[in-house]
């Protein structure tokens, strides 16, 4: 099975593509899937784990992969001002005919 897109919520937005690559992993790993948040600090990094998710994989992907946005936005919560905002995560859009958020 190969990796695919998805539009699921993420932060605001209703439908960002998403990919279901990491889900893939955790299929074929057979062991618990944790959230690493590296956290800068003054004096260095300082690495949160925050547990797995319950029942994961469960089998419904588009749940699944909803559910690991659904982290990856505490986790960016947890030091916004740290993470990739350049990285144009809401780049795919739905649609041809939606407007790019990029200008």
């Amino acid at each position: 099975m190969a990796a695919k897109n998805v539009n699921l919520p993420f932060f605001a937005m209703p439908e960002v593509a998403t990919t279901t690559g990491s889900l893939l992993f955790a299929k074929q790993a057979f062991c618990e899937s944790v959230f690493l948040a590296p956290l800068k600090t003054a004096t260095g990094y300082k690495i949160k784990v925050l547990p797995g998710l319950e029942n994961f994989p469960s089998g419904d992907d588009k749940d699944d992969v909803s559910r690991i946005n659904q982290m990856i936005e505490k986790m960016v919560l947890m030091a916004p001002e740290q993470y990739l905002w350049m990285h144009k995560r809401f780049k795919t859009r739905p649609s041809e005919q939606d407007a790019s958020l990029y200008g």
